[in-house]
């Protein structure tokens, strides 16, 4: 459609399309009934013309025969009426002898002085007659000759005279200009009659068409505007009882499905801003903080526990990157934003990432938290990232440190008379043994081992601080693991053989381990704790067994008895610290809970890994695995308590 075409109103489009219309059906059937005329007029033309040339031969060749010798103007007369009765259809016409010789033409006629129609007797114009015409002058019948346009051009009428002798042939010359002549007129009035009529019926049609077409869609399209702006109580009344009333009934009821729709979007919105509100007065109430992220990690909701956990206002960091004023740490490596807070588009929900002890640094001020981010998966469609969800553990930590510090300077001071009085102790009972009773002794010994197991509850203490502080050092150096097992089985033999249990190490295969990576002190005590453990909580006649697993990149000792077993429900809390299952376990010895907790923050330090399976009734197998050594000794500390996170038990 061309684009003027757009921009006209519907009337006038309207007006052009019903002209356009009409004059088409007009010009159509005006082309045919001219068509079928001329045709009609050429076959009665011709028609015509062959009958006229067959009546008016005789009189042309007897006249000329009497006359043109003669110079008569009658001759001139004859052929002048002849031509004024065709009606200018045969403006011409010749006389030829049979030898092609023209004798005569109605061209040479003219008027003398006294208002007559004469000729001049010329002389014949020789061989005047070739090809075609002369063929048809030699014809004793009649010729008709057409041209291009299938119209009759001449008639070759020949004369024959009383002895039906051959003399001369008749040309005649037909002219087509009457009937073009009269259908031009017949035409020029149709078009004006047409012309005519199809203003009056283009006014017709417009003005019915307008009154109940136009007007209605008029109407239709002035109310439909109105309500496209909002007016939406506007109702369209137009009773025209076709399609145009339809349409105005679907618009009416659109806009009331519209208004329906706006009142059901202001009560949304209503309640949207007051879950807002709740929100918000939800977050500001909270201890922990809470920040969310657009999908471009930058913050749109920052509540009253950010403020204070971070130092800045909301104001500060409200459209900045969180990266940009945020720093998380953990174990001394800062920790991108992409994976505490990735943005995913796939529609997911729930948990994305989970920490515990990070450090979060900022500009203003420093803070240890624990981390939990989550999404939604509405979050692509309501530009919403990740929700962090910060917990401020800092005073827990200082408390911690202060209990650590606190524990540690207790040790510390009860150690060095407990080392005196152990001291004090070995050189009486040394020295005065032989001259006390057996009562005497009994209650010595007693006194010896509770200071002893006060100073291993001492060191145990010590080495737990330690660990936690970070000044729990190991001395890591290529280590033939095996003589040390040796040593500590033996050293607990008789301790096993006290408690009618068999305690054995399967030597491994040619007598020999891999050597690891290890700190004989450390691994020696790990091992102490794991087979007295082993002793304590077996039955009477039970049964303790060490023995390895010899891989590629590590040394597995596994040590396993036939004592009670632990619960499933214990088992995740084993080497935590403080922890000692309850039960016959519970009853059956007496201990700190920190020998497990120190066994494997040593292991862990070692780059190894440490677990149990175990099962109630049946007794546990504790492991631990070392990696296997390379040629150079490292010193390696415990990480201190603010960054560090226990791993979870393998």
């Amino acid at each position: 459609m061309p684009t003027f075409f757009r921009h006209l109103g519907l009337r006038l489009k309207f007006i052009l399309l019903v002209t356009a219309l009409l004059v088409a059906v007009f010009s159509v059937q005006s082309y045919i009934l001219f068509t079928r005329n001329l045709n009609q007029e050429r076959d009665n033309l011709t028609n015509e013309v062959k009958t006229y040339a067959g009546l008016s031969t005789l009189p042309v060749g007897s006249s000329f025969d009497q006359y043109y010798t003669e110079n008569h103007f009658r001759l001139g007369e004859i052929i002048n009426n002849i031509l004024v009765s065709s009606n200018g259809t045969i403006p011409r016409l010749q006389v030829l002898n049979t030898e092609g010789d023209l004798l005569f033409d109605s061209q040479g006629l003219y008027k003398d002085a006294r208002d007559n129609i004469a000729y001049r007797t010329t002389p014949p114009t020789k061989g005047y007659a070739r090809g075609d015409l002369l063929q048809a002058i030699w014809n004793i019948d009649p010729t008709y000759n057409y041209d291009s346009k299938h119209e009759l051009a001449t008639v070759v009428y020949p004369y024959l005279d009383t002895y039906n002798k051959h003399q001369y042939s008749v040309v005649y010359f037909v002219s087509y200009g009457r009937i073009y002549q009269s259908l031009f007129k017949s035409i020029t009035s149709l078009v004006i009659t047409a012309l005519i009529s199809l203003g009056v019926a283009s006014a017709l049609i417009i003005y019915f068409v307008n009154i109940f077409t136009l007007n209605p869609i008029s109407q239709v399209a002035a109310e439909a505007y109105k309500i496209g702006h909002g007016e939406l109580t506007t109702t369209i009344d137009v009773r025209t009882g076709d399609e145009i009333e339809k349409l105005g009934l679907s618009v009416n009821q659109m806009a009331q499905g519209l208004l329906r729709s706006q009142e059901v979007l202001r009560q949304d919105r209503d309640t949207l801003a007051g879950e807002r509100n709740k929100l918000e007065v939800i977050l500001s109430g909270i201890i922990d903080a809470v920040i969310a992220v657009d999908i471009n990690r930058k913050v749109i909701t920052f509540n009253k526990a950010a403020e204070k956990l971070t130092g800045y206002t909301a104001g500060e960091v409200l459209n900045k990157p969180i990266n940009s004023f945020v720093v998380l740490i953990e174990d001394q490596t800062i920790i991108p934003e992409s994976l505490y807070c990735p943005i995913n588009t796939a529609g997911n929900e729930g948990l994305v990432y989970s920490n515990q002890n990070l450090k979060i640094k900022t500009a203003k001020k420093d803070a240890f938290v624990n981390l939990v981010s989550g999404q939604i998966k509405e979050g692509a469609a309501l530009n919403l990232g990740c929700i962090l969800t910060f917990h401020d553990v800092t005073e827990e930590k200082q408390l911690e440190m202060m209990k650590l510090d606190f524990v540690s300077m207790a040790a510390h001071e009860l150690r060095t008379p407990l080392t005196s009085i152990l001291s004090y102790l070995y050189l009486f009972i040394r020295d005065n043994t032989a001259s006390l009773n057996t009562a005497q002794n009994r209650v010595l010994n007693r006194i010896n081992l509770s200071a002893q197991r006060l100073m291993a509850l001492i060191e145990n203490l010590l080495s737990a601080s330690g660990i936690e502080k970070g000044t729990f050092n190991l001395k890591i150096e290529p280590t033939d693991l095996l003589p040390i097992i040796r040593q500590a089985v033996s050293d607990l033999s008789a301790d096993a053989k006290d408690r009618n249990i068999h305690l054995s190490l399967s030597e491994p295969e040619g007598g020999k381990l891999k050597l690891v990576s290890a700190d004989k002190f450390r691994i020696n005590e790990v091992l102490l704790n794991l087979l007295a453990n082993a002793l304590n909580y077996n039955r009477n006649g039970g049964m303790v067994e060490v023995f390895f697993e010899q891989r590629e990149k590590e040394v597995i000792t596994h040590i396993r008895d036939t004592g009670e077993g632990i619960s499933k429900e214990a088992l995740p809390h084993l080497f935590t610290k403080f922890f000692r299952a309850w039960g016959k376990l519970e009853m059956s010895a007496k201990g700190t809970g920190l020998g497990l907790f120190i066994s494997k923050s040593i292991i862990d330090m070692h780059g190894g890994k440490i677990w149990v399976e175990s099962e109630l009734g049946k007794g546990s197998t504790f492991s631990f695995s070392l990696p296997v050594a390379s040629q150079k000794a490292v010193s390696i500390d415990a990480k201190p308590l603010g960054i560090y996170r226990n791993p979870n038990i393998v």
